[in-house]
């Protein structure tokens, strides 16, 4: 038996259709902590010909351990020798105690949240770049906005949910608006009466744009 070692924090599945079984699941690591899933042998089904049906083989739980930490951090952007996500496998059924008390262990995963902190950087940084030229949360994954909270630097405009940063519905038009916003830039009738009269707008009830309906 195989121990993948994971220190990322999502959800981590991998489905792999050719094996029974086929799906495997690791939990979101908090960080500074790091989640387990224990891995056997596999079995993988050939159709060889119409005489003979289909062939039965084991698949070894060392390749179907590697095969997992493989595919999954090789579909990631911005990943290479130092900086990818940390995700590894150890040999032998493991828990998270004898993973701390072993110091190659120890040392193995300390190195891989040391990477994963570098990945973490460079998604940050192209996070940045998309964010500078398209102005789209839509454009910004969640990897990349927890990689920021990760390294501090949760305040940055992009970062921030697309959820947390919604009200209500607009009550004229039903558009989402952030909390923020003193007029909807949907239908333009005024959300907070007392932010806009303190920025010089004007009142003219029954009218919207340049002097918009009150909604409170």
């Amino acid at each position: 038996m195989y121990t993948i070692v994971s220190a990322y924090p999502e959800p981590l599945k991998e489905n792999k259709i050719t094996l029974m079984p086929a799906e495997f699941e690791i939990p979101a690591a908090d960080k500074g902590d790091f989640q387990i899933l224990h891995v056997d042998h596999a079995i993988t089904f050939r159709y060889i010909d119409e005489a003979r049906g289909t062939d039965r083989r084991p698949v070894f739980d060392k390749e179907v351990s590697n095969a997992i930490c493989h595919d999954f951090i090789s579909a990631k952007i911005e990943v290479d020798g130092v900086a990818k996500p940390a995700i590894f496998a150890l040999e032998g059924k493991l828990e998270k105690k004898d993973i701390l008390n072993n110091k190659e262990y120890k040392t193995k995963l300390d190195r891989a949240v040391a990477a994963q902190e570098i990945w973490f950087k460079r998604l940050v940084d192209r996070a940045d770049d998309d964010w500078t030229k398209y102005k789209r949360h839509t454009a910004i994954t969640t990897i990349q906005r927890k990689a920021a909270i990760y390294l501090g630097l949760g305040n940055k405009e992009w970062a921030q949910e697309l959820a947390m940063m919604l009200i209500a519905n607009c009550k004229f038009c039903g558009s989402s608006v952030r909390s923020e916003i003193i007029v909807c830039p949907t239908c333009h009738n005024v959300l907070d009466k007392e932010a806009y009269l303190r920025e010089g707008g004007v009142i003219a009830a029954g009218t919207v744009a340049t002097a918009a309906t009150v909604s409170k």
